[in-house]
Protein backbone atom coordinates (compact mmCIF):
# COMPACT_ATOMS: atom_id res chain seq x y z
CA UNK A 1 0.00 0.00 0.00
CA UNK A 2 1.63 3.19 -1.20
CA UNK A 3 0.58 6.83 -1.27
CA UNK A 4 2.17 10.00 -2.63
CA UNK A 5 5.02 8.34 -4.51
CA UNK A 6 6.82 10.03 -7.41
CA UNK A 7 7.86 7.75 -10.29
CA UNK A 8 7.83 10.52 -12.92
CA UNK A 9 10.46 10.45 -15.68
CA UNK A 10 11.25 6.77 -15.04
CA UNK A 11 11.69 3.68 -17.20
CA UNK A 12 10.04 0.82 -15.30
CA UNK A 13 9.65 -2.71 -16.63
CA UNK A 14 8.82 -6.22 -15.46
CA UNK A 15 7.15 -5.23 -12.19
CA UNK A 16 4.40 -7.06 -10.34
CA UNK A 17 2.17 -4.73 -8.33
CA UNK A 18 -0.68 -7.26 -8.22
CA UNK A 19 -3.27 -6.64 -5.53
CA UNK A 20 -1.72 -3.37 -4.45
CA UNK A 21 -3.31 -0.14 -3.23
CA UNK A 22 -1.82 2.94 -4.88
CA UNK A 23 -3.09 6.46 -4.27
CA UNK A 24 -1.73 9.80 -5.53
CA UNK A 25 1.19 8.17 -7.33
CA UNK A 26 2.85 10.07 -10.19
CA UNK A 27 4.06 8.04 -13.19
CA UNK A 28 3.99 11.03 -15.58
CA UNK A 29 6.52 11.27 -18.42
CA UNK A 30 7.57 7.67 -17.85
CA UNK A 31 7.81 4.47 -19.85
CA UNK A 32 6.11 1.43 -18.30
CA UNK A 33 6.38 -2.00 -19.87
CA UNK A 34 5.32 -5.44 -18.68
CA UNK A 35 3.77 -4.12 -15.47
CA UNK A 36 0.92 -5.90 -13.71
CA UNK A 37 -1.47 -3.81 -11.63
CA UNK A 38 -4.06 -6.66 -11.77
CA UNK A 39 -6.56 -6.94 -8.91
CA UNK A 40 -5.45 -3.57 -7.53
CA UNK A 41 -7.06 -0.43 -6.14
CA UNK A 42 -5.67 2.56 -8.05
CA UNK A 43 -6.88 6.01 -6.97
CA UNK A 44 -5.88 9.39 -8.43
CA UNK A 45 -2.85 8.08 -10.33
CA UNK A 46 -1.11 10.31 -12.88
CA UNK A 47 0.12 8.56 -16.06
CA UNK A 48 0.12 11.75 -18.17
CA UNK A 49 2.60 11.78 -21.10
CA UNK A 50 3.47 8.16 -20.35
CA UNK A 51 4.05 5.16 -22.60
CA UNK A 52 2.35 2.01 -21.32
CA UNK A 53 3.14 -1.25 -23.10
CA UNK A 54 1.91 -4.70 -22.05
CA UNK A 55 0.48 -3.34 -18.79
CA UNK A 56 -2.24 -5.33 -17.03
CA UNK A 57 -4.98 -3.56 -15.04
CA UNK A 58 -7.45 -6.50 -15.17
CA UNK A 59 -9.91 -6.90 -12.30
CA UNK A 60 -8.87 -3.55 -10.79
CA UNK A 61 -10.68 -0.48 -9.54
CA UNK A 62 -9.21 2.53 -11.37
CA UNK A 63 -10.71 5.81 -10.18
CA UNK A 64 -9.54 9.34 -10.92
CA UNK A 65 -6.80 8.07 -13.23
CA UNK A 66 -5.23 10.51 -15.72
CA UNK A 67 -3.60 8.97 -18.81
CA UNK A 68 -3.79 12.06 -21.06
CA UNK A 69 -1.34 12.63 -23.93
CA UNK A 70 -0.07 9.05 -23.64
CA UNK A 71 0.42 5.93 -25.75
CA UNK A 72 -0.96 2.54 -24.73
CA UNK A 73 -0.08 -0.66 -26.56
CA UNK A 74 -1.34 -4.13 -25.65
CA UNK A 75 -2.78 -3.12 -22.28
CA UNK A 76 -5.58 -4.92 -20.45
CA UNK A 77 -8.41 -3.27 -18.48
CA UNK A 78 -10.75 -6.30 -18.67
CA UNK A 79 -13.24 -6.82 -15.84
CA UNK A 80 -12.20 -3.54 -14.19
CA UNK A 81 -14.20 -0.59 -12.85
CA UNK A 82 -12.97 2.50 -14.64
CA UNK A 83 -13.03 6.26 -14.22
CA UNK A 84 -10.16 7.42 -16.47
CA UNK A 85 -9.21 10.34 -18.71
CA UNK A 86 -7.33 9.28 -21.86
CA UNK A 87 -7.60 12.68 -23.62
CA UNK A 88 -5.34 13.13 -26.66
CA UNK A 89 -3.91 9.61 -26.35
CA UNK A 90 -3.28 6.77 -28.77
CA UNK A 91 -4.56 3.33 -27.76
CA UNK A 92 -3.72 0.23 -29.77
CA UNK A 93 -4.75 -3.32 -28.84
CA UNK A 94 -6.21 -2.24 -25.50
CA UNK A 95 -8.77 -4.59 -23.97
CA UNK A 96 -11.86 -3.39 -22.12
CA UNK A 97 -13.86 -6.66 -22.16
CA UNK A 98 -16.46 -6.81 -19.39
CA UNK A 99 -15.19 -3.50 -17.98
CA UNK A 100 -17.61 -1.36 -16.03
CA UNK A 101 -17.04 2.14 -17.29
CA UNK A 102 -18.23 4.81 -14.88
CA UNK A 103 -16.49 7.52 -16.89
CA UNK A 104 -13.89 7.29 -19.61
CA UNK A 105 -12.92 10.37 -21.59
CA UNK A 106 -11.51 9.46 -25.02
CA UNK A 107 -11.66 13.05 -26.34
CA UNK A 108 -9.37 13.41 -29.38
CA UNK A 109 -8.00 9.87 -28.99
CA UNK A 110 -6.98 7.44 -31.68
CA UNK A 111 -8.43 4.06 -30.70
CA UNK A 112 -7.09 1.21 -32.85
CA UNK A 113 -7.93 -2.50 -32.65
CA UNK A 114 -9.35 -2.20 -29.13
CA UNK A 115 -11.88 -4.62 -27.67
CA UNK A 116 -15.06 -3.52 -25.88
CA UNK A 117 -16.99 -6.84 -25.84
CA UNK A 118 -19.51 -7.01 -22.97
CA UNK A 119 -18.29 -3.72 -21.48
CA UNK A 120 -20.72 -1.36 -19.77
CA UNK A 121 -20.16 1.82 -21.79
CA UNK A 122 -22.67 4.26 -20.26
CA UNK A 123 -19.92 6.68 -19.18
CA UNK A 124 -17.92 6.84 -22.41
CA UNK A 125 -16.99 10.20 -24.01
CA UNK A 126 -15.78 10.03 -27.63
CA UNK A 127 -15.67 13.70 -28.72
CA UNK A 128 -13.26 13.94 -31.65
CA UNK A 129 -12.08 10.34 -31.20
CA UNK A 130 -11.00 8.24 -34.19
CA UNK A 131 -11.91 4.55 -33.95
CA UNK A 132 -10.32 1.97 -36.26
CA UNK A 133 -10.95 -1.77 -36.36
CA UNK A 134 -12.47 -1.96 -32.89
CA UNK A 135 -14.31 -5.04 -31.61
CA UNK A 136 -17.66 -4.31 -30.03
CA UNK A 137 -20.86 -6.26 -29.45
CA UNK A 138 -24.21 -5.23 -30.94
CA UNK A 139 -25.66 -3.99 -27.63
CA UNK A 140 -22.84 -1.44 -27.28
CA UNK A 141 -22.77 -0.07 -30.84
CA UNK A 142 -25.26 2.64 -29.83
CA UNK A 143 -22.57 4.29 -27.68
CA UNK A 144 -20.42 4.87 -30.77
CA UNK A 145 -23.05 6.81 -32.72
Amino acid sequence: NEQYLNFSFQNISNALWVGCFLEYVDFSNSKLSNISFAKSLLLDINFEKTSLEYCDFANSLCSGIIINNSELNNCNFSKSELSISFRNSKLKNVYFEQAEIHRIDFTNCEIIECNFIDAKLEGIILDGAILKDITIDDKNKKYLE
